[in-house]
């Protein structure tokens, strides 16, 4: 499974010569400045990929495959990318181990095979939480204990033999003594534990108003506020149905459609589902009136939330989407309006209403009608979400008490579920970014399934946490119990308000010894993890560098087709 191929050996002295002594070991960007030679290519279509002369054959890709689990007709897994890149990371991490005199026994790594019944496998360092890998459970027991030919079964399974299994671990091993070695000199100072400390003790208290843009939507659309905004948004709404025309062209059929849902669980017992029903007949009735706006009896009566401030707009859907008592009722009607029962489904009882039917090819102006509209709610909402929040803080600023306040713009929304929320809610300091080292940038990779030198510092970034704090609560923090939020801030296309009704400012001093070691653990796991990334990143531009990592073309999709010819 793993063996050395002649053509492949690394001329580099520091490749092939005696270990040096690990205080003295060079950097691999001094042994790449060191090295008077190159390793050479191969053409040997055995060999997946080699790195500093020692090749990694298929057959060995396929036996990790088999350990991780890797499903070769799942070619949406991305699990053939991670095999690749943890074979390659392995023998970087084994290289330098060698280059700092660090050894693996083969007898005394299939001793600990035998002994704590695993086996081991590395993973790369972009790998998810639940990939395979350290120290893998076995069972390889006996009547008596460990059974040697449940270990022969497993090897058999995996495709290879006996003695490749057992260089195959022995270089596991090795590579985890490597990474291990590579990190010991990784600490944490004190004052990195206080501002760990400090940011999750740093807190405020706020009582928070939250302005949600959906609730202060129109029901319905006015045509002449639409012609209105639409005058003043001719090119936006051009330049969407340019980028979206293809989605209104050679359709099936649709069906747009708004509901009034009573929510009644199906086991309801008989009076609960009676009164539902009654509800329900109720507002049928009331829709069915002459000059009766389902949009206005939707948003006041149906227990959708997601559809009811919106005046039940539930939007186009082809057959397929709904679900099927509701479908069955829809596409059955001939012609727009309000379906003349009350239609049963698992989320309750619906009372539904046709508004359109479409097929085919859209026409402009009925593209044109639909995409205004939805571009003026998306402006409308938070816009109008914002000047409702503004006008509250104003007036609670000036000394008004709040739950009036909230109870009048909820009032002016149509009730009290479209009113602000009104939440007491503590904010942290998010964590500071710990000093960053900067890796040598490498060269590009030459095939997909390599981490490119953006992407890998992304990973670096996402690792550390690094993310902008939200402006509220950076604010809060600088504030005192009783002070209100300078402005209304933007939570997407929600607005919130807030006043700190409680400040706690965290001490040396009250960092205690528990506290202290577990977060000592967690920024020195932190701290060895970047350690590590970042050091991978100096290994792969070393490699490259040098001219030793070599892979044969799309080593993904050569995996998955090898895969499946198995």
């Amino acid at each position: 499974m793993q063996r050395t191929v002649p053509s492949l050996l690394c001329l580099a002295a520091f490749a092939c010569g005696a270990p040096a002594p690990a205080a003295s070991a060079p950097t691999p960007a001094e042994a790449i400045a060191e090295a008077p030679e190159r390793c050479e290519p191969t053409s040997d279509p055995d060999v997946a990929l080699a790195v500093y002369g020692y090749a990694v054959s298929w057959d060995e890709l396929h036996a990790i495959a088999r350990l991780v689990g890797t499903d070769p007709s799942e070619n949406g897994s991305g699990r053939e990318a991670l095999v690749i890149r943890g074979a390659l990371e392995r023998e970087l991490w084994i290289h330098e181990a060698e280059r700092r005199g660090l050894t693996a026994s083969v007898a005394e790594t299939m001793r600990r095979v035998r002994q704590d019944q695993v086996v081991f496998l590395s993973a790369p360092l972009d790998a998810p939480l639940d990939y395979p890998h350290g120290a893998l459970t076995r069972d390889l027991s006996g009547p008596n204990g460990f059974d040697e030919s449940a270990l022969i079964r497993l090897v058999r399974a995996l495709g290879t033999t006996m003695p490749v299994f057992a260089q195959w671990q022995a270089r596991e091993e090795l590579a985890v003594r490597a990474r291990r070695r590579l990190v010991e000199d990784v600490g944490v100072d004190e004052d990195a534990v206080f501002e760990a400390y400090a940011a999750s003790h740093d807190t405020a208290t706020v009582r928070e108003v939250s302005f949600h843009a959906r609730s202060f939507e129109p029901p319905e659309v006015d045509p002449e506020a639409l012609a209105r905004w639409s005058a003043d948004h001719e090119a936006e709404i051009a330049a969407t149905m340019t980028r979206e025309r293809h989605r209104y062209t050679d359709l099936p059929e649709q069906r747009r459609a708004r509901h009034i849902l009573i929510q009644v669980a199906p086991d309801a017992p008989e009076p609960e589902r009676a009164e539902a029903q009654a509800r329900a007949e109720e507002l049928l009735r009331q829709a069915r009136q002459p000059g009766a706006s389902f949009a206005a009896l939707a948003r006041a009566h149906s227990e959708d939330p997601s559809s009811a401030a919106r005046g039940g707009e539930l939007g186009w859907s082809p057959r397929g989407r709904l679900v099927e008592p509701f479908e069955e009722a829809l596409f059955a009607a001939r012609r727009p309006g309000v379906i003349r029962r009350v239609v049963s489904t698992r989320f309750g009882l619906h009372v539904l209403a046709l508004t359109g039917i479409r097929e085919g090819d859209v026409p402009d102006d009925a593209v044109r009608t639909e995409i205004a509209e939805r571009l003026f709610r998306d402006a409308v909402g938070p816009a109008r979400a914002r000047a409702a929040a503004e006008a509250l803080l104003a007036a609670w600023r000036g000394g008004a008490e709040l739950e009036p306040l909230v109870a009048a713009v909820a009032a002016e929304q149509g009730g009290a579920r479209y009113g602000p929320m009104v939440t007491e809610r503590l904010v942290r300091r998010p964590p500071p970014p710990e000093p960053r080292a900067t890796p040598p940038a490498p060269s590009e990779p030459a095939s997909p399934d390599r981490l490119s030198p953006s992407q890998l510092e992304e990973l670096i970034r996402r690792l550390r946490g690094e993310a902008p704090a939200l402006p509220e609560v950076t604010a809060a923090l600088e504030m005192q119990p009783g002070d209100f939020s300078p402005a209304p801030f933007a939570n997407g296309p929600d607005w919130v308000v807030f006043q700190v009704t409680e400040r706690a400012t965290p001490r040396r001093e009250d960092l205690d010894a528990e506290t202290r070691a577990s977060i000592e653990a967690r920024l020195l796991e932190a701290g060895r993890r970047e350690r590590l990334l970042e050091l991978g990143v100096e290994l792969r531009a070393a490699a490259d560098a040098a001219g030793c990592l070599w892979m044969t073309d799309d080593p993904v999709e050569a995996a998955r087709t090898r895969l499946r010819a198995r």
